[in-house]
């Protein structure tokens, strides 16, 4: 199934074609057949159909449709504003940002940002009941750097591109950790 799926995408030129049941597992579905790079590349994707092709035309919103707009520019009944497709935020917040549940509520938390080619900093922040979390991290010349807050009666773990993880309670934190690239 797995080489089924990335075949799929590969004949649709590298681009999406799943509806709204599909999508929001598409991502997550590639990063567990092994291919990351893979799912990076439709992330980054901005051919039509695909999330950055809606930047390319002006988009500030997700579309309904990806093919929202002719190549003429006239517009095509749908809406410019819909979720649907917007399901990418929750795998980028969750793989790039690397800001994850461990408990309901975020009572608990955990840090891990999976690195890839196609960044080399992040920025996110997320406001849960208990507060802010949030995580920055930069990865220049072979170091990564991570600032990190945690929300009063909460408690995280903080897993570093090295292998290393640290449990922590409410507060700001710096970690830094050497990555071979």
């Amino acid at each position: 199934m797995a080489g089924h799926l990335i075949r799929k995408i590969e004949e649709n030129g590298g681009c999406l074609d799943t509806g709204f049941l599909a999508t929001p597992y598409l991502l997550d579905a590639i990063c567990k057949t092994g291919r990351v790079d893979q799912a990076y590349q439709l992330l980054l994707q901005t051919k039509c159909p695909s999330w950055l092709y809606e930047v390319k035309q002006g988009a500030t919103t997700i579309w309904e449709n990806y093919i929202a707009y002719k190549e003429d520019g006239t517009p095509v009944m749908t809406s410019l504003n819909h979720y649907a497709f917007g399901c990418v935020d929750d795998w980028m917040f969750r793989k790039i940002s690397g800001i994850q549940p461990a408990a309901p509520g975020f009572k608990e938390i955990v840090i891990a940002p999976e690195l890839n080619d196609a960044f080399t900093n992040a920025k996110r922040a997320y406001m849960s009941e208990y507060g802010k979390i949030a995580t920055a991290w930069d990865l220049k010349d072979g170091k990564f750097h991570i600032e990190v807050d945690i929300p009063c009666n909460t408690s995280a773990v903080v897993s570093l591109p090295d292998g290393s993880s640290y449990k922590i309670g409410s507060g700001s934190y710096t970690f830094d950790c050497d990555v071979k690239q």
